[in-house]
């Protein structure tokens, strides 16, 4: 099964909209890169709408962490920020070894340990981190085949914010 015919709504269906919005918002783009930022996407929102709100401060930290570890133009952060805000419902439909699938096969270990810190900061974005914002990141850590070191080191950064160390 092709990437895109997971969002599609039917056997019928020939282009989600997911993948139309993002081929008429980055033309230009592979099929490749095109996944890739839909991917990214879908692991962004579902950890931003883990409690099914995505705040200002968590749009906020999406466009900070693609800014921060990508080489997109704000044009694209901006774009793909709302792309993902737009489809977030569709994008968490989704179980993230899915979109980690495709996202082992084009990033680099330090760019999945990036992702992973974005993730940390989003779910940090409100001042705190909820026992279930961190073990989503969890597992899409496990999913992306990072060292449990890596996901520790990530997390470390937002221990003051973690509900878990709270109790």
């Amino acid at each position: 099964m092709s990437f895109w015919k997971m969002f599609s709504k039917s056997d019928t269906d020939n282009k989600s909209t997911l993948e139309h919005n993002l081929k008429l918002e980055f033309p230009d783009f592979s099929d490749e890169k095109l996944i890739k930022l839909a991917s990214i996407s879908g692991l962004l929102s579902v950890v931003a709408f883990t409690d099914l709100i995505i705040t200002e401060n968590e749009k906020a930290a999406i466009k900070d962490g693609l800014k921060e570890w990508t080489n997109l133009t704000q044009e694209e952060i901006d774009a793909v920020s709302e792309i993902s805000q737009k489809h977030a419902k569709e994008l968490i439909d989704l179980e993230n070894h899915l979109y980690a699938n495709s996202l082992n096969e084009t990033m680099s270990k330090d760019e999945k340990y990036y992702l992973i810190e974005s993730l940390f900061d989003i779910a940090a974005s409100d001042n705190h981190v909820s026992n279930q914002e961190s073990e989503q990141i969890r597992s899409i850590s496990i999913n992306l085949k990072l060292p449990r070191n890596l996901f520790l080191a990530a997390r470390a950064k937002v221990a003051e914010r973690l509900d878990v160390l709270k109790s």
